[in-house]
């Protein structure tokens, strides 16, 4: 078996590279648009991770520290619009510092497994289904992404990280740079999705859906 490095939880007790300010959520959280709950959202759901809309039908979802305090937020337009996603306060939010979702981990530690995927639907839409996830807001992760998952994987006392990211050859590539980092500390499996579906929120049917992430591999690399 591959020897990981024993982590010891004062080491990851670091300073962030730039101070985290805490930000207003710009979006009226009273209501969500409807074309989220097209998508298989829940009203719950949707409550849980503090969303909101503003006044073009796009959904405003908060970033938060491990400590639940809102430090950005992602704008997802509708369909009809383009880029899908904007971050915010521009020039402020930092996406490498901070890892979507991890607050949730921390607070509804219940399981062994924390999936890594790449958008911050898919870690809600795992949530949904009785997956703890966090979310790198895109493919890689960073020096200080990678401080804040040991900080989790610790303070929630998982044992596995499971990568689920999209399944296209972008994803592919960024599990063939994630694992070796991640592996080096905890046991670590990948998630391979059918094909036909290119991330975890594209696939509807529950026992779909829940068949593929509990379809774990081990890479031997």
């Amino acid at each position: 078996l591959k020897e990981r490095k024993k982590l010891d939880v004062d080491d990851i007790k670091i300073e962030a590279p730039v101070e985290l300010e805490e930000v207003d959520f710009p979006f009226s959280i009273n209501a969500v648009p409807q074309w989220i709950f097209d998508r298989g959202f829940t009203a719950s759901t949707l409550r849980l991770w503090g969303c909101g809309t503003d006044n073009n039908g796009s959904l405003g979802i908060p970033v938060n520290t491990l400590e639940n305090t809102t430090v950005g937020w992602i704008k997802r337009h509708p369909a009809n619009m383009f880029p899908k996603y904007l971050y915010g306060p521009k020039d402020k939010f930092k996406k490498s510092l901070v890892l979507f979702g991890a607050d949730k981990c921390i607070q509804q530690a219940k399981h062994l497994y924390l999936y890594i995927v790449e958008g911050s639907l898919d870690a809600m839409w795992l949530n949904q289904h009785g997956f703890n996830a966090v979310a790198l807001l895109g493919l890689y992760l960073s020096k200080w992404q990678e401080k804040l998952l040991q900080k989790v994987m610790s303070n929630g006392g998982y044992k596995e990280i499971v990568l689920c990211l999209d399944n296209d050859e972008a994803g592919q590539i960024g599990i063939e740079k994630l694992y070796p980092r991640v592996s080096k500390y905890f046991i670590t499996s990948i998630c391979r999705l059918p094909s036909g579906y290119k991330d975890v929120q594209e696939i509807r049917d529950s026992k779909i859906l829940i068949d593929a992430v509990n379809n774990r591999q081990t890479l031997l690399i």
